[in-house]
């Protein structure tokens, strides 16, 4: 009655199975080459995209930051600018 399962007893992967296997385990491959050589700083880095979907959002958080910043910087100098020529007389 309680006989134990063999390897032999289930039926072997489809092609399908097969090819889905390997081409998850090619992508997982890649994707840790493509993070190392961007740690190493070989090649281009990540996108905006691939930052959100792979879940470094601090990342994405301090590059807007950095831009709200630099705006803020911008027109701060140009209130400045026309202030000063407005100020002249």
């Amino acid at each position: 009655m309680n006989r134990r399962r063999r390897l032999d007893d289930d039926p072997p992967p489809s092609e399908a199975a097969l090819e889905a296997a390997a081409n998850m385990q090619a992508a997982i491959h890649d994707e840790r080459l493509r993070t190392h050589a961007t740690l190493k700083g070989i090649g281009p880095g990540p996108t905006m995209q691939e930052l959100r979907t792979r879940g470094d959002r601090w990342i994405v958080k301090i590059s807007i930051a950095m831009g709200a910043i630099v705006l803020l910087l911008f027109f701060a100098g140009v209130f400045g600018f026309v202030f000063g020529l407005v100020s002249q007389n």
